[in-house]
């Protein structure tokens, strides 16, 4: 290898190993050095090189050299200072606890300086020094939020991920590296079975702690956070629905058409019916769904009177239920035909064709007289007083029959009454008599307040005075 080739690096030896005095020249052994200091250093703590900085000393080695800080610290942190030691004058920056001012990475993390050689003769030289501040573990991982709240479905399989907390650390390396607990990588998961009717809410506290070198001992390099674990009770079963049409009785009222029962293996609000509902065959809205008194058990009835001889072939309706959980669920469909048939009317007559009472004249108002009805029973009926004759003593309920006083009978002149009672609807018609009987009702009362008589006085005994 020839003398061209040689590499820089020799060069530079070489170059730097030859005595400066002589030329009147200060010259730093690099134009620019590398150094380092941890953040937080106490004052006069002195940067760190790999390399000697500073100049070599030439003989006689009569040079009083001194450093300064010449730009890049504004702050006056740094401050340079001078030892000799051989034949070379070293550059040591160290911190100025003057200022005030301290190292913090987490602010600047690193400074460049201007450094001023100053010797007697007006020799000056300058060097650049380019500062790293290195990173002490002076801060704490903080959760970001400081609370937080999660759903836990009752359901979930052990290991699942609930959720996740976030911390953060404006230190770098290892001691921006933490530890969570109770979990590592801040992802909370399931090891157990929750159960809303044994504990529906948890309040736990998470820690964070980093991985880095204590600067103040164990403590103060954590922080905890809030976390409230909601047990939520699931939504697992479908509410299976059944439906099953009935015959109605015809002497009811209020008919029943079909029986819907709903049941859910769910516990809690899921496991209740919010409703069973008609969804199909009733366009009309006709008929009504009404729940039962006790039991998941429903009942179809007529929201008005349905005429079922439009209807030969019956009506085909469709049920479906609902529950109230969260989310909801629906119940299977069902079809139901109500094929309903009315029976054939039965003529029936009055059970009596003359109904014969005796009343009290004393009897008062709201007394039963009697009941009069058509047998057998029709399906409707409106009994009342026929127009000829004079109910006014008397009210009748049109839908049972029965016929009461409305008022006193003291003032009726007749010991006997008849008056006639129909059934407006099938026009049948019976007579009803009634004996008014006297009561014991009157004192006795003399004709004459008083009475003068004359008498002889020789009549024998037992004559009739008057």
């Amino acid at each position: 290898m020839g003398k061209d080739s040689l590499p820089l690096q020799l060069f530079r030896l070489k170059f730097l190993s030859e005595p400066r005095a002589g030329q009147g020249l200060l010259l730093f052994t690099q134009p620019a050095y590398n150094a380092s200091i941890f953040e937080n250093s106490a004052t006069r703590t002195y940067t760190r090189s790999e390399v000697k900085m500073g100049i070599i000393l030439a003989p006689p080695r009569s040079l009083d050299i001194k450093y300064s800080v010449a730009s890049g610290d504004n702050e006056g942190i740094f401050q340079a200072e001078a030892f000799i030691m051989g034949d070379f004058c070293f550059l040591r920056v160290r911190t100025n606890g003057g200022s005030g001012a301290t190292l913090n990475r987490e602010v600047q993390d690193n400074y460049t300086l201007t450094v001023k050689a100053s010797a007697q003769g007006g020799l000056e030289a300058l060097a650049t020094i380019y500062i790293k501040v290195l990173d002490t573990n002076d801060l704490r991982p903080l959760f970001s939020p400081t609370s937080y709240s999660f759903v836990v479905p009752e359901t979930a399989p052990l290991g699942a991920s609930i959720g996740r907390v976030t911390a953060t650390d404006a230190d770098v390396g290892s001691n921006g590296e933490f530890y969570y607990f109770f979990r590592i990588n801040g992802v909370v998961t399931l090891t157990g079975q929750p159960r809303v009717d044994k504990e529906e809410r948890f309040e736990l506290e998470v820690q964070v702690v980093d991985r880095g070198m204590k600067l103040y001992g164990n403590n103060g390099i954590s922080s905890t956070a809030r976390l409230i674990l909601v047990v939520q009770r699931v939504n697992e079963f479908n509410p299976v629905l059944s439906a099953v049409a009935v015959v109605p009785s015809w002497t009811d009222k209020d008919p029943v058409y079909a029986v819907v029962t709903v049941e859910d293996k769910d516990e809690g609000v899921s496991g209740e019916i919010e409703w069973v509902s008609i969804i199909e065959g009733d366009p009309l809205e006709q008929f009504v769904v009404d729940r039962s008194p006790a039991g998941n058990e429903y009942r179809v009835r007529t929201s008005e009177i349905f005429d079922w001889d439009t209807f030969p072939y019956g009506c085909n309706i469709t049920f479906q239920a609902k529950d109230r959980g969260i989310p909801p669920k629906f119940s299977n469909t069902q079809v139901v035909q109500l094929l309903v048939t009315k029976p054939d009317p039965v003529l029936g007559n009055f059970e009596k064709d003359v109904y014969v009472v005796k009343l009290s004249e004393v009897a008062p108002p709201g007394t039963i007289v009697e009941v009069v009805k058509i047998s057998p029973a029709s399906l409707s009926v409106n009994y009342s007083f026929s127009g000829l004759s004079d109910p006014t003593y008397f009210d009748m309920n049109p839908l049972t029959g029965v016929i009461m006083t409305s008022r006193h009978l003291t003032r009726i002149s007749q010991d006997c009454m008849e008056m006639d009672v129909v059934d407006t609807i099938s026009q049948r018609r019976a007579r009803v008599k009634i004996t008014i009987e006297d009561a014991n009702d009157n004192s006795p009362v003399f004709n004459r307040p008083f009475y003068d008589v004359a008498i002889n006085e020789s009549l024998p005994v037992g004559t009739v005075v008057m």
